[in-house]
């Protein structure tokens, strides 16, 4: 299973990017806390990014085909987790998302996500037609819609919102006609459109309804997105420097250092340093994207197609929310906000990546 000799085509410059990245983060981290009772979560990201980079060189060594081949376990475990949660777990804000072990926290949803693209490539890998209709969708749609209806159920719309751009993603590479995804998305609108009505929580319709009209309630569910785009301008071309960040380190912004870290990140290194970090990003994409070209099979191209559609959503609608140009979703910033659980889990997709790559030359 595992043969070292594919290291000698390990993609180092991929995970030199990740690292540059993912300590960006951490300094954004400290920068956020360092003045109250969470000074020290830094220290936590460091050891959870230690963890991480010891599991990509883990994953890395594993051949991704006896990877997908296991996937239905690591999918039902991450289910099992999720159930766990329903009925056991502990509202901490208004969702049960996370596991409690020891003094650390674990996030089910995280890595489901990762298991639904296992999941995923595995079955289409396995699929001898090209064109593929709506009888071919079935299986994915219930790979897919389990964790998504467990997920929102916690309640936790941003994270189940996650799952879909990996599902539509893999099944447009794999041959699903853009018509057939096109009639499925406007599915989705009408199901939305019921759970408006019927499941959504009062927060989450206030939530969407601020972002169309967000000068109607300022001091409510309008906050978070008025004062991280005063963040944003107020970072200007160069910024106001490390750890000067007076929006932030007021207390302006919530979540600071979780989902609205990007704005810390453009108010003290301002538009200058935000294109230096979405740069490195379009990196990462553009790396991942050339890799896909040149996987020596249908199971590789479809596993880093997955892992780019999940990242390429959460970038988009995380700085998307910051700007104000999305809802807010309490989507992380890869790599970068504040979790072990998130951070752990994209370096995981990294590590399928550089694996695809590693064996680009074998069958």
């Amino acid at each position: 299973m595992i043969d070292w000799k594919y290291f000698k085509n390990f993609d180092w410059l991929m995970l030199f990017i990740v690292l540059i990245v993912s300590i960006m983060g951490i300094l954004l981290i400290y920068s956020a806390c360092y003045r109250n009772s969470n000074a020290k979560l830094y220290l936590s990201q460091i050891l959870w990014l230690g963890c991480g980079l010891i599991l990509v060189f883990i994953i890395a060594a594993i051949d991704y085909h006896s990877l997908a081949f296991i996937s239905l376990y690591f999918y039902l475990l991450t289910n099992l987790g999720l159930i766990y949660l329903l009925i056991f777990g502990r509202s901490i804000g208004g969702s049960k998302s996370w596991i409690k072990i020891a003094q650390f926290s674990l996030q089910p949803s995280e890595f489901a996500k990762i298991a639904c693209i296992l999941m995923l490539a595995y079955y289409f890998s396995e699929l001898q037609e090209v064109s593929l209709n709506f009888r071919h969708l079935f299986v994915p749609s219930l790979i897919v819609g389990l964790p998504f209806i467990l997920v929102l159920m916690q309640p936790d719309l941003g994270t189940a919102l996650t799952f879909i751009p990996i599902f539509f993603g893999i099944s447009f590479i794999a041959g699903v006609r853009w018509r057939t995804l096109l009639f499925l998305l406007i599915i989705l609108l009408i199901i939305f459109s019921i759970g408006w009505f019927f499941f959504f929580k009062d927060y989450q319709r206030a939530r969407l309804l601020s972002f169309f009209h967000p000068s109607e309630n300022l001091q409510k569910d309008s906050y978070q997105s008025i004062q991280s785009k005063i963040a944003v301008g107020s970072g200007g071309l160069w910024g106001k420097g490390f750890l000067l960040g007076s929006q932030s380190h007021l207390r302006f912004v919530p979540a600071q250092h979780t989902d609205f870290i990007f704005s810390l990140l453009a108010e003290e290194f301002g538009l200058a340093g935000s294109v230096i970090f979405l740069i490195l990003y379009l990196s990462i994409l553009l790396r991942s994207l050339g890799i896909a070209t040149q996987a020596s099979d249908r199971l590789g191209i479809f596993l880093v197609s997955g892992v780019i559609s999940l990242l390429f959503f959460h970038l988009v609608i995380n700085i998307g929310m910051i700007i104000g140009l999305m809802p807010i979703a309490g989507i992380p910033l890869p790599l970068i906000s504040y979790g072990g659980s998130s951070l752990i889990s994209f370096l995981i997709g990294i590590a399928l990546v550089i694996n695809v790559r590693m064996r680009r030359f074998f069958a």
